[in-house]
């Protein structure tokens, strides 16, 4: 059994190959499906795909949409590209003088606290890649 299916059949308490990777389909899956919401749920989402063409020029345009332009909670509401392309620093700067702006034209808005963006995570993963 390679490393990391052996730490997470430990971190799982699972001693199943089977159930370890049916734990691993499971967490591939909620991606998929959350990645299918959005895009279901975007007003540009067609009634209908009349052929496989169309299908593909949708999720050609939604998928450079959802990596350049979509916010994504799990990252602070950065795009995904401006994490990937080391922009997320700078964005943050402009971010956090937009609040303390907005902070010291109407603090009572905040109840006098100071507004923080939430901090960046150190790593996210769909599947961990192997050390």
């Amino acid at each position: 059994m390679d490393a990391p299916f052996a730490q997470s059949s430990t971190l799982l308490s699972v001693t199943s190959m089977a159930r370890i990777f049916s734990v691993w389909e499971s967490i591939s899956l909620l991606t998929s499906e959350s990645r299918l919401k959005t895009m279901k749920y975007r007003p540009t989402f067609p009634e209908r795909l009349d052929c496989i063409e169309d299908a593909r020029a949708h999720c050609q345009a939604f998928f450079a949409m959802y990596n350049a332009e979509h916010c994504h909670s799990a990252i602070a509401y950065m795009t995904s590209h401006s994490v990937h392309y080391g922009l997320a620093t700078d964005l943050r700067v402009i971010r956090q003088a937009t609040l303390d702006a907005a902070f010291l034209a109407n603090p009572k808005r905040f109840k006098n606290k100071r507004p923080q963006l939430p901090p960046m995570p150190t790593a996210v993963w769909i599947n961990l890649p192997p050390e």
